[in-house]
Protein backbone atom coordinates (compact mmCIF):
# COMPACT_ATOMS: atom_id res chain seq x y z
CA UNK A 1 0.00 0.00 0.00
CA UNK A 2 1.46 3.28 -0.84
CA UNK A 3 3.41 4.98 -3.81
CA UNK A 4 5.51 3.53 -5.77
CA UNK A 5 8.45 3.45 -8.92
CA UNK A 6 8.39 0.47 -11.31
CA UNK A 7 10.45 -0.38 -14.18
CA UNK A 8 8.22 -2.47 -16.53
CA UNK A 9 8.63 -4.24 -19.95
CA UNK A 10 6.38 -5.82 -22.11
CA UNK A 11 6.56 -7.81 -25.13
CA UNK A 12 3.28 -8.64 -27.46
CA UNK A 13 2.67 -11.72 -29.57
CA UNK A 14 0.25 -12.91 -32.08
CA UNK A 15 -1.43 -15.91 -33.40
CA UNK A 16 -0.29 -14.80 -37.00
CA UNK A 17 2.46 -17.24 -38.15
CA UNK A 18 4.03 -14.66 -41.08
CA UNK A 19 4.64 -12.02 -38.06
CA UNK A 20 3.92 -13.23 -34.69
CA UNK A 21 6.46 -10.67 -32.92
CA UNK A 22 4.54 -7.32 -32.76
CA UNK A 23 6.03 -4.95 -29.88
CA UNK A 24 8.19 -4.57 -26.93
CA UNK A 25 8.27 -1.66 -24.09
CA UNK A 26 10.28 -0.67 -21.25
CA UNK A 27 8.52 1.97 -19.02
CA UNK A 28 9.27 3.56 -16.08
CA UNK A 29 6.03 4.32 -14.09
CA UNK A 30 4.64 6.04 -10.94
CA UNK A 31 1.81 4.96 -9.16
CA UNK A 32 -0.80 4.82 -5.94
CA UNK A 33 -2.19 1.63 -4.40
CA UNK A 34 -5.15 1.99 -1.86
CA UNK A 35 -7.13 -0.29 -0.09
CA UNK A 36 -10.96 0.24 -0.76
CA UNK A 37 -13.23 -1.41 2.54
CA UNK A 38 -12.41 -4.65 3.46
CA UNK A 39 -11.54 -6.56 0.28
CA UNK A 40 -10.93 -4.19 -2.30
CA UNK A 41 -7.70 -2.82 -3.89
CA UNK A 42 -7.56 0.59 -6.38
CA UNK A 43 -4.47 1.37 -7.78
CA UNK A 44 -3.68 4.32 -10.50
CA UNK A 45 -0.09 4.57 -12.59
CA UNK A 46 1.52 6.99 -15.14
CA UNK A 47 4.68 6.30 -16.88
CA UNK A 48 6.65 6.51 -20.07
CA UNK A 49 9.21 4.44 -22.15
CA UNK A 50 10.72 4.03 -25.15
CA UNK A 51 8.81 1.47 -27.59
CA UNK A 52 10.10 -0.90 -30.40
CA UNK A 53 8.62 -2.51 -33.24
CA UNK A 54 10.21 -4.84 -35.18
CA UNK A 55 11.75 -4.75 -39.52
CA UNK A 56 10.84 -6.73 -41.93
CA UNK A 57 11.19 -7.64 -45.35
CA UNK A 58 9.11 -8.14 -47.76
CA UNK A 59 9.21 -9.00 -51.52
CA UNK A 60 7.86 -7.35 -54.75
CA UNK A 61 7.81 -7.93 -58.40
CA UNK A 62 10.50 -5.36 -58.54
CA UNK A 63 12.86 -6.72 -55.54
CA UNK A 64 13.21 -7.24 -51.98
CA UNK A 65 12.46 -4.59 -49.81
CA UNK A 66 13.43 -3.70 -45.68
CA UNK A 67 11.26 -1.66 -43.16
CA UNK A 68 13.65 -1.06 -40.43
CA UNK A 69 12.49 -1.53 -36.79
CA UNK A 70 11.41 1.69 -35.33
CA UNK A 71 11.39 3.26 -31.77
CA UNK A 72 9.36 5.84 -30.18
CA UNK A 73 7.74 7.12 -26.74
CA UNK A 74 5.37 5.02 -25.01
CA UNK A 75 3.19 6.78 -22.50
CA UNK A 76 1.25 4.63 -20.41
CA UNK A 77 -1.79 5.60 -17.84
CA UNK A 78 -3.58 3.14 -15.80
CA UNK A 79 -6.75 2.68 -13.44
CA UNK A 80 -7.30 -1.18 -11.53
CA UNK A 81 -10.15 -2.12 -9.41
CA UNK A 82 -9.75 -5.65 -7.10
CA UNK A 83 -10.28 -7.73 -4.65
CA UNK A 84 -7.78 -9.11 -2.05
CA UNK A 85 -7.95 -11.11 1.04
CA UNK A 86 -7.45 -9.41 4.87
CA UNK A 87 -3.74 -11.35 4.32
CA UNK A 88 -2.68 -9.32 1.48
CA UNK A 89 -1.69 -6.11 3.46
Amino acid sequence: MGNYLALQSTSAFSHNDYRPYQHSTLTLLWGIQRRIGKYGWFEAYVGVGIGREPGYKYYTYYGTGKQPARFGLAPEIGIKFSLGSRLTR
